[in-house]
């Protein structure tokens, strides 16, 4: 049976190595003078005690209890911090009673001394001091969200939640704050907390020791209880936090609009990403110490990348690792690039997979048209800063700064080959996503999929790709049952996405004369992929094979453009085909490789060859 111990259960046993007297009220003053004690003399009384409790305590309980009335007051002691505690931990048994008791022995020993566990960390005032503060501004408004609130009544918690995306510097801006008050920080970390066996014991550790220390409490990642799988132990978390008095933080990725409603003093603080300047600040602050190959990279890379601090810090780890590993002098901005892409991309989903791009302009083979649309959106994408930071733009249009191209076109054109080029070229992760795994026949999942896409792109320096737009994006139709209004809402739900999406998203589609004069409406770019002419297919044939490929002299580009009229898809199959029955006989890759291979790929195709149908070369 459990049981509730009263708090002066605690002072009891504590009473045995040391008593009341042994106890003089300065020890106390500096960490708790905050603290308001929550029982009167009138409070102390005896309760009845579940089964199993130790009887040889209950005399010790008794001998208090007439000790403690027959001096009739307290006075002497009012900041004594045993009377709070043992007022919020109701223990489940006798482990945790006998776990207290060592814990509470060892901080009249050794105040200075904090606990030590993974998912919590206690700093002192000196270590949360930063040389470095991303936006004076913010920390200049949570400096006096702090001054307000301590400033008020201590009977209650005060909470500010800080939210933004991980790795923005929340934790350093209340850190800061701590050092500016010289009052230390206790830092707890949720996601390793929930992994944690015995959680609500876990909680009362967490209220302890911040009674103990006298710290602000800070809990970092909080919205992974915003689900619904936690909702008990979101509702048991903010419970606990009634018995934290003063100040506690949360930082948070999203707002903390999922607070239960309880009687809280709530402020939120949003933490953006870091501008262009912010950013190029701390690429210069952090990188002090680090050998570059030459400063001006910085101002490139923080133009091209939008960092967090983090992120920062962990890509010049990462660039300086690869230029000792090649025994270079100085990072170069290639090895910083790829820690970039690195460090950025950490956190896309199984809903798509990261394409490592291979493909330059030359390997593309568009029409003159075309691929000058495609060098104008990568242009649009270097200046963007300029445009819409330096010269004011941003100001007149606040959404619909990202980058939407619509790429149409048949199947094997190379629009997947024009993603990976204009990601090559500017340096970016590609992020293609296969909208068959995104669409679902259940109502609201689809959309669901598509935020939990655009949530984690939007600071993955990415370009989302959707292969197979047709799936989701085709010909809204006119409603006629739940269904077409269901998917009206989806596509709806996707237009949003994309002017509220500030990077590059691409979709590509088999279909155009599917999308609507509405929707086409919303993209910046509309490029057609055009079937491989003549001409076209002559340059495809002369560029797929790798410059280390041999190649017999007796193999007939020209003929082979102008005979069969091929994808450049699937030239590359056949140039891939002829390489290895090539190399299985050992020879050089020669026509009669590539007209065999033709014969496999036009089979798979559904269009085998007929008779006559490879002219001179017909055996």
């Amino acid at each position: 049976m459990a049981f509730i111990i009263p708090y002066y259960i605690i002072i009891v046993i504590e009473m045995e190595d040391c008593t009341l007297e042994h106890l003089p009220p300065t020890k106390y003053n500096n960490y708790f003078d905050h603290l308001q004690d929550v029982l009167s003399l009138a409070d102390l009384r005896l309760q009845a005690f579940g089964e199993g409790f130790p009887s040889s305590l209950q005399n010790d309980i008794k001998v208090f209890y007439e000790y403690i009335i027959a001096r009739g007051e307290l006075s002497a002691y009012p900041s004594l911090p045993f009377l709070h505690i043992t007022s919020i931990l109701q223990l489940d048994s006798v482990e945790e009673l006998l776990s207290l008791k060592r814990r509470l022995q060892s901080y009249i020993s050794m105040p200075d001394m904090p606990i030590q566990r993974s998912w919590m960390l206690l700093r002192s005032p000196e270590e949360c001091n930063s040389a470095f503060i991303v936006d004076s501004s913010i920390y200049q408004k949570l400096l006096a969200l702090t001054t307000t609130y301590l400033a008020e009544a201590q009977n209650t918690c005060h909470l500010v939640c800080l939210w933004g995306p991980d790795g923005v510097g929340k934790t350093t801006y209340v850190q800061q704050v701590c050092a500016e008050k010289k009052l230390p920080l206790l830092l707890v970390d949720m996601k390793q907390l929930l992994d944690q066996d015995h959680f609500t014991i876990c909680l009362r550790e967490i209220v302890l020791e911040s009674l103990l220390s006298g710290a602000f409490l800070c809990i970092r990642n909080v919205d992974v209880l915003f689900s619904e799988d936690h909702a008990h132990h979101l509702k048991e978390f903010f419970y606990r936090l009634d018995y934290v008095l003063g100040l506690a933080f949360l930082l948070s990725e999203t707002p903390c609009a999922a607070l239960p409603s309880r009687d809280y003093t709530i402020a939120e603080l949003h933490v953006p990403l870091p501008n262009s300047r912010a950013r190029k600040r701390l690429w210069e602050a952090l990188s002090v110490g680090y050998p570059l190959e030459t400063p001006a990279i910085l101002e490139e890379i923080s133009t091209r990348f939008i960092t967090t601090p983090l992120q920062i810090k962990s890509a010049l780890m990462t660039g300086h690792s690869e230029a000792i590993g090649n025994r270079m002098a100085g990072i170069t901005l290639d090895q910083l690039t790829a820690a970039c892409r690195k460090h950025s991309s950490q956190k896309l989903t199984s809903l798509g997979r990261v394409v490592t791009p291979v493909f330059a302009w030359e390997d593309l083979i568009l029409p003159v048209e075309q691929k000058s649309m495609l060098q104008s959106a990568v242009s649009r994408i270097n200046f963007s800063d300029k445009v819409y930071k330096q010269w004011g733009f941003a100001q007149k249009l606040p959404y619909g700064r990202g980058l939407p191209i619509l790429f149409a076109g048949p199947p094997g054109t190379g629009k997947t080959m024009g993603a990976q080029v204009m990601a090559g070229v500017l340096g970016l992760t590609l992020y293609k996503i296969d909208l068959a795994s995104v669409v679902s026949k259940y109502i609201g999942e689809t959309e669901k999929n598509l935020k939990v896409i655009f949530d984690q792109a939007a600071n993955s320096n990415c370009i989302l790709f959707f292969d197979e737009a047709d799936s989701l994006f085709g010909k809204r139709t006119e409603v006629k049952d739940s269904h077409d209004r269901n998917a009206n809402l989806e596509v709806s739900y996707l237009l949003q996405k994309l002017e509220e999406h500030e990077g590059i998203t691409i979709l590509a589609t088999n279909l155009a004369k599917n999308f609507d004069d509405a929707f086409k409406r919303r993209f910046q770019y509309i490029v057609d992929f055009p079937f491989p002419d003549e001409d076209s297919r002559l340059l495809i044939w002369q560029s797929v094979f790798p410059k280390n490929a041999p190649l017999d002299s007796d193999i007939d580009f020209a003929y082979l453009s102008k005979q069969f009229r091929l994808s450049g898809s699937n030239i590359k199959n056949i140039a891939l085909s002829s390489a290895f029955s090539a190399a299985a006989t050992d020879t050089a890759i020669g026509m009669g490789h590539i007209l065999k291979s033709v014969k496999e790929e036009s089979a798979k195709n559904g269009t085998p060859l007929l008779a006559g149908d490879l002219g001179e070369y017909e055996v």
